[in-house]
Parts: C-alpha cells; sequence; structure tokens
C-alpha cells in the first residue's frame, strides 16, 4: 500500500476511535439531559438554539472554503501563498464574526420578545438566554474554523480526534453538573456549553500556532487570495443558505403547525442523523484532503478514483448501521431516551433513508469544490430547498401530517445528489453511469436484502437485546459479502485482501 493509502486508512481509524467515543458518550449525555430538562425545555432548546442555524450558514461557507483553499495551497507547495491564504482567512472570519454577533443578537431578540415563535409568556426570557448563549457558542466555533480546516487539511486526524473526545467529555460533565441545581436548569447548561466552546477554541488555536508555522496571526489580507474566496464563497453561501432555510424552515413550519413536542421530536431526528453522518463522514474526511491536493497538483484521474471510492465507502458504512436501526427503532430509542414523545420512531425511520442518500452525496463535494466551477448545482439545489420548504407549507396547509416533511424531503435530497454526482460529469468526465450502475442500484438491492435476512433471522428471537444483536451480526454479514461482489472492482478487492492478510499475520 502507497504511503498515501496508509495515511488514509491510520487517518480512517483515529476518526473512528473519535467517533466510538463520542458516540458512547452521545447517547449517554443525550439521555440525562433530555430526562434533566424535560419535553417543552428540551423543545424550547432546539427550537431558540437550534434558530441560530440561520447564521451557520457563515460557519457552513468559512469551513467549506478554507479547508478547500488551504488544502489546494498545500497541494501546490506554495508556502508563501499558503501563509497569505491562512492569515486572510483568519482576519476575515474575526471580522466577520464581530458583525454577525452584534446583528444576530438584535435580529434573533427581536423575534423571541415579539412572540413570533411559538414559546410560552412565562418562558420567554429563558427563550432571549438561550438564544444569546447559543450565539455566543456559535461565534467561538465560527472563530475556530480556520483551525480546524488547517489541521484536517495537514491531515493530523489523531488531534483532531483528540479534540473532539475532548469536546464530547466536557459536554457530558456539564449535563451531569445539570442535576445539582434546582433552578431553572436551561439557563445553567446554555451558559455552561458557552464556556466549553471557549475551552476548545483555545486548544485548537495553541495546537495550530505551535505546530504549522501559517497559522501564526498576523494583520494582513490578500487581496487576490481575498478576491478568488469571495468569488467562490459567493456560490457557496448562496448553497448554504438554501439549505439552512431548509432545515431551519420546516423548524418553524412544524412549530407553528404542531407545536414545541414536534420540536423536540426534530431535535432526537438531528442527534440521530448527527451521530449517523459522524459515522459515515469520517471516511470522506480522512480521504477529502487528498482528494484536493491530487486535483491541485494535476493528477485528475486519481482525484475521481478517490471519488468513487469515497461514495462506496459511504453507502457501505451507512447500510451498516441504517437497517439495524430501522428494524429495531423503538428498543434503540428506549435505551438511548428511556422516554420520547410518540411521533419519534416514524420521523426517525424516514431519517434514516434520507441519511443514506445524504452519506453518498458527500462523497462528491470535494472533488466538486477542487474543480471550482460550482454556479450551476448551487442555484439548482438552492432552487430544490426551497421549493421544498414550499411544499411542506402547503402540504400542512391542507392538512397532510407532519411526516410528510421527512418524505419529501427524501425526493429532494436524492435529486439534489443526481445533480451533484452529474455536474463531476460535465467537469471532470466523472463516470456518472458507472457511478448509478456501480454504487446507487447495488446498495439499494444491498439494503433490501439485508433488511429482509436480518428481519427474517428476528423471528426466531424474542429478547430485544438478542433480537437486535442477530440483526446487527445477520445484516453486517450480508452487508459485506454482497457489497464485496457486486459494488468493489478487481483492484479494490486486492487492496482489501491485502489489509486483511496483514492485519491477519498480525
Amino acid at each position: 500500500m502507497s504511503h498515501s493509502g496508509r495515511k488514509i486508512l491510520s487517518n480512517t481509524i483515529y476518526l473512528y476511535i473519535r467517533l466510538l467515543i463520542s458516540l458512547v458518550i452521545g447517547i449517554v449525555t443525550s439521555r440525562i439531559l433530555l430526562s434533566v430538562l424535560g419535553f417543552e425545555d428540551y423543545g424550547l432548546f432546539s427550537l431558540v438554539g437550534g434558530f441560530i442555524a440561520f447564521l451557520t450558514i457563515f460557519t457552513g461557507l468559512f469551513a467549506v472554503t478554507a479547508s478547500r483553499f488551504i488544502a489546494y495551497e498545500i497541494g501546490r507547495e506554495d508556502e508563501y501563498r499558503l501563509k497569505q491564504t491562512c492569515s486572510t482567512i483568519i482576519n476575515i472570519i474575526v471580522i466577520a464574526s464581530i458583525f454577525i454577533f452584534i446583528i444576530g443578537a438584535a435580529i434573533g431578540i427581536i423575534i423571541i420578545k415579539n412572540r413570533l415563535l411559538n414559546i410560552p409568556e412565562d418562558r420567554i426570557n429563558v427563550g432571549v438566554f438561550v438564544y444569546i448563549c447559543a450565539l455566543i457558542v456559535f461565534v467561538l466555533n465560527f472563530i475556530s474554523v480556520p483551525y480546524q480546516a488547517i489541521i484536517i487539511a495537514r491531515e493530523k486526524m489523531n488531534f483532531y480526534a483528540l479534540m473532539g473526545i475532548v469536546d464530547s467529555l466536557l459536554k457530558l460533565g456539564v449535563v451531569i453538573s445539570l442535576q445539582f441545581f434546582n433552578t431553572d436548569r436551561l439557563y445553567y447548561y446554555t451558559g455552561l456549553l458557552a464556556v466549553v466552546s471557549l475551552v476548545t477554541r483555545i486548544m485548537y488555536g495553541r495546537y495550530c500556532v505551535r505546530n504549522f508555522v501559517e497559522s501564526k496571526w498576523t494583520w494582513n489580507i490578500n487581496k487576490d487570495v481575498a478576491k478568488n474566496m469571495g468569488s467562490f464563497s459567493l456560490w457557496m453561501g448562496v448553497g448554504s443558505a438554501a439549505g439552512t432555510f431548509k432545515d431551519q424552515g420546516t423548524t418553524i413550519l412544524l412549530n407553528l403547525f404542531f407545536g414545541l413536542i414536534l420540536n423536540a421530536v426534530m431535535g432526537i431526528v438531528m442527534q440521530v442523523n448527527s451521530l449517523i453522518n459522524s459515522f459515515t463522514s469520517n471516511i470522506g474526511m480522512a480521504i477529502a484532503p487528498q482528494i484536493t491536493k491530487s486535483y491541485s497538483s494535476g493528477d485528475i484521474e486519481r482525484s475521481k478514483l478517490l471519488t468513487m471510492i469515497s461514495a462506496k465507502a459511504h453507502g457501505f458504512l451507512i447500510l451498516i448501521i441504517m437497517i439495524p436501526f430501522l428494524l429495531d427503532t423503538e428498543y434503540i430509542l428506549d435505551i438511548w431516551l428511556k422516554s420520547y414523545p410518540p411521533q419519534t420512531p416514524v420521523f426517525v425511520r424516514w431519517s434514516l433513508c434520507v441519511c443514506f442518500v445524504t452519506g453518498i452525496s458527500n462523497a462528491y463535494i470535494p472533488l466538486f469544490l477542487a474543480v471550482g466551477r460550482i454556479k450551476i448545482v448551487q442555484v439548482l439545489g438552492s432552487a430544490l430547498c426551497l421549493a421544498y420548504v414550499c411544499l411542506c407549507y402547503v402540504c400542512f396547509k391542507l392538512g397532510y401530517p407532519a411526516i410528510t416533511s421527512m418524505q419529501l424531503l427524501l425526493i429532494i435530497m436524492t435529486i439534489c445528489m443526481l445533480i451533484g454526482f452529474y455536474s463531476l460529469k460535465i467537469s471532470v468526465a466523472f463516470p456518472f453511469m458507472k457511478f448509478i450502475i456501480k454504487v446507487i442500484v447495488p446498495y439499494i438491492a444491498i439494503g433490501a436484502i439485508g433488511t429482509l435476512i436480518a428481519a427474517f433471522f428476528q423471528t426466531f428471537f424474542e429478547t430485544p437485546l438478542i433480537r437486535l444483536t442477530t440483526c446487527f451480526v445477520s445484516s453486517s454479514i450480508v452487508v459485506c459479502l454482497l457489497t464485496t461482489i457486486l459494488v468493489l472492482d478487481h483492484k479494490e478487492r486486492m487492496i482489501l485482501n491485502e489489509i486483511l492478510i496483514k492485519k491477519l499475520r498480525r
């Protein structure tokens, strides 16, 4: 295996260690938090705190832009240009964060104080405090973006993994400490989250300054770099704004039509989605810097090959976790949360299908961004996001149930995925039909077969834990075998065999 291949493998291992530890901590944290806050306060936190997600337009926008430009310059091996790029990104984000906090605080307080959200009158002041703390968390995380981008571009996933574990442990400590407060716990929870964000921001900054010359702060904004980033960011911003409008627009519609309980349901669904996306996106995070560097150095064929491998890996990993969750949703939620709103299982099942589509979609993004021709795809994707919110409103107005939003989302995200991969066919001659035939069609069949076989074996057992274990083992075996036969090509099978043989010899 080549050095770059070993690097991808080691980084993937680091990221999955981070994931598994964070996953266990996250499950414990969520269960305690829902129990301590209760449905109403948990729904209020999801609604008001989630309202900040409108501002994550900027986080997502600058995170993608920073990662793309930093990795691109590393691939070109131009140290001066790299320093100029990093300094420009850091200074722009610091300036932007100041304006975002001032404007965001003013707008958010007006919205909450004027009862534009469905919040009980006696919880308005709590809502304002939650919003301000969430805004502080956002700003601190926003300022951390360039440092995280440098760490990922430099492929230092061991430190990135360590920071993820530290962040999860600190948040678990915050949730456990809530049990010692007798007054309004939501105040303490959001305030302490802001402290956690400050600690992690300092740790990211100190690590980068000590290890990477380009991360040392200088008051310098390179006009050429800023111009290139501005053009790129403009169209990324359009897509980010539309995506945020899609997510938060749906949250607000569910609140207005169905109340805070549905916001609590969506809060749980978002946590499930986050955990599953983390499970699949780690392999993408390990491969992404290599795709960008390969493209910027002129090795376009390797960047296309890595994109196809990433799509296959995403599909495989999502099915491994998706099938047991589909068949034993209620039992897993019982273990995880103990109590939850009755609508939660059906929302979770539909969200798993959405996760399957978005998981595979994530594979095309690194090459798509490296190419840089993003205007048409961003406009089409944004139009679909806006159409989705409008359709949800019409359906709710006509009396359709809340779950309609998830069903419509599955359709919209499938269309967006196909548009994204087809754009690569146009720009770099990516093998679109091969992607459909070797990834999409086989994985749909593998998912259906794996679900049916797992459900069959479950019929032999009545104990919930044994049923879940049987489901996981049987579906994993089926997915592994069928992926090897139907999805992997000869070269990929040889690489897999080489890895397995080395592991067995150890």
